[in-house]
């Protein structure tokens, strides 16, 4: 309704967008396990409330390979950090 809300200011001059995209973080459950997703709504200030909110449930109900990352970075968690260099390395 007021594209200027939409808008920034570059050096010296606004840029103005026709959509807006919304990027929010959703938590989802795979496999038992909590885990943090990025989700992308397009074109938010065209939609009502109620369609956002159905998006917003919509992704945390979809598979899309949340299990595999969920692997992924729970093995990532698992490795032994370096604590600093031996004497022995260049």
């Amino acid at each position: 309704m007021h594209r200027i809300m939409h808008a920034y200011r570059r050096r010296n001059r606004i840029i103005l967008f026709d959509e807006v995209d919304i990027n929010t973080q959703i938590e989802v459950e795979v496999s038992g396990q909590k885990i943090v997703k990025s989700l992308l709504i397009r074109a938010a200030n065209r939609k009502s409330v109620e369609q956002l909110s159905r998006e917003i449930k919509a992704g945390q109900s979809e598979d899309s390979g949340g299990e595999r990352r969920c692997r992924e970075t729970l093995a990532f968690l698992t490795i032994p950090a370096r604590s600093g260099r031996s004497s022995g390395e260049p």
